[in-house]
């Protein structure tokens, strides 16, 4: 009952943010940050004790400290968000590529989480594109997320499987969820283009200031 509970507000909040992810992104900038860093510091414990996901107290403690440090940084600089969506989401795609060629270790998984996901981050710093950042970056995680959603509702993963990110639980099964993944990935960036002349102003031209909620 608990990871149907848990699958149904995945599924929800996931094709929220694919969908609405531009607009959206700005208020929820802190949230944004405190889900990425408690996922950062839960795994990191994780893949360092050799236990599960949550498996331990430590585990727990440091993803919320981390999750309140990276979301009081996402708060008073909104580029720091961006580059840590693009950080989650490179970190989801190379777990996922990972699992989809059969590497499963999580030393193995955590290591090339951390160095995909800093080469994503690293990229859009470089790119300075930040409107398409949030696009992209939103629609691939929420995407992923509302199908990690769908299969904890269908009992095809479990809570543990979310370890190394949605991406991972979702392409971990057959190749069919990843096709839905990509496809309502696409979906949700066409939509979200359809705003994008209304929030070119909202997107602060200075990087590292507090942005206004739109």
């Amino acid at each position: 009952m608990q990871e149907v509970l848990l699958g149904i507000v995945i599924l929800v909040l996931g094709l929220g943010i694919c969908f609405y992810g531009l607009q959206a992104f700005f208020v929820m900038l802190p949230i944004f940050g405190a889900i990425g860093g408690f996922f950062v510091g839960s795994v990191g414990i994780a893949a360092l004790l050799g236990e599960g996901f949550l498996a331990t107290v430590v585990g727990f403690a440091a993803g919320i400290i981390v999750g309140l440090l990276f979301a009081v940084l996402s708060y008073f600089w909104w580029y720091f968000g961006v580059l840590l969506s693009a950080g989650i989401v490179g970190a989801g795609l190379g777990t996922g590529l990972m699992s989809a060629i059969g590497l499963t270790a999580g030393w193995w998984l955590w290591i090339v989480a951390v160095v995909v996901g800093v080469v994503f981050a690293l990229i859009a710093l470089a790119l300075n594109l930040p409107v398409y950042l949030i696009i992209v970056e939103t629609a691939l995680g929420g995407a992923a997320a509302a199908v990690s959603g769908l299969l904890l509702l269908l009992h095809r993963i479990t809570f543990a499987d979310l370890g190394f990110g949605p991406t991972w639980a979702a392409v971990r099964l057959e190749w069919f969820w990843t096709v839905i993944w990509i496809v309502v990935a696409v979906l949700g960036m066409l939509y979200q283009l359809r705003t994008i002349d209304r929030m070119r102003g909202v997107v602060p031209e200075e990087r590292w200031v507090r942005a206004q909620a739109v």
